[in-house]
This record gives C-alpha cells, sequence and structure tokens, in this order.
C-alpha cells in the first residue's frame, strides 16, 4: 500500500487484475530448519480485456517466478504474487516468467508488464 504523489488521504494498491488459480498443493519438509511448507502451482485463470496484464499474460500460464527492482521470488503460494504486488510503484517493470503451453510444447517465457497509474485502486 502507498499514497501517491502528495496525495496522503487516499491509500493505494497496485493489481494485475487477473485471476489465479492453484493446483497440485503438496507439503514439503526443509530439513534444514525442521518445518514443513505447502508449495503450488499458481496458473493464470482468467485476464479480462480491461486488465493490464490483457495481451501479456494467458489464462492457463504457470506462474514461476516474478522480477521487481532486481529482486526475484519464486511464485510457489498465490500470495507470493499479492506480495509483490504490495511493493510495485507507477513506473515500475513487472517482470513475470510463466511457463506457457504452445500447443506442443511448455515453453519458460519472460513477460514484462509496465505498472501504471491505471493499476491501481484506492482503499
Amino acid at each position: 500500500y502507498y499514497c501517491y504523489e502528495t496525495d496522503k488521504e487516499k491509500v493505494q494498491r497496485a493489481m494485475l487484475d487477473v485471476s489465479l488459480d492453484t493446483e497440485n498443493s503438496v507439503a514439503v519438509y526443509d530439513s534444514n530448519t525442521g518445518l514443513l511448507k505447502i508449495e503450488e502451482d499458481v496458473y493464470i485463470s482468467g485476464v479480462p480485456t480491461d486488465s493490464v496484464a490483457y495481451g501479456i499474460l494467458q489464462e492457463g500460464d504457470l506462474v514461476l517466478s516474478m522480477t521487481l527492482r532486481r529482486k526475484t521470488v519464486e511464485v510457489t503460494r498465490q500470495y507470493h504474487i499479492i506480495d509483490m504486488m504490495l511493493n510495485v510503484r507507477a513506473g515500475d517493470t513487472l517482470y513475470i516468467t510463466v511457463l506457457r503451453n504452445n500447443g506442443e510444447e511448455d515453453e519458460e517465457i519472460t513477460l514484462e508488464i509496465l505498472i501504471t497509474e491505471d493499476c491501481f485502486v484506492e482503499y
């Protein structure tokens, strides 16, 4: 969340405005920490025509990672995407690496989404 420019009364949050779905949730034991964590595949399940991601992300894309200002986060849970979006600002370029099925085989590609003021909603 942040306040845009000099307006200190309206809190804003960036939204990609895509629908997400998860599959293949598994519990993974980390022997180094002794902790059990959940990992899942996070898919794009819808991209509305008025979304900033329209024409870039596609339904069925498996989100592998996101990079913002040289910090890369592996996406193994849906909340990783939500957390990343809390850090974007207008003018940022968000890089999203997805696994996309192009009909014959899966292809790993990195896509760029320019974050504009239109991506923000007020709370």
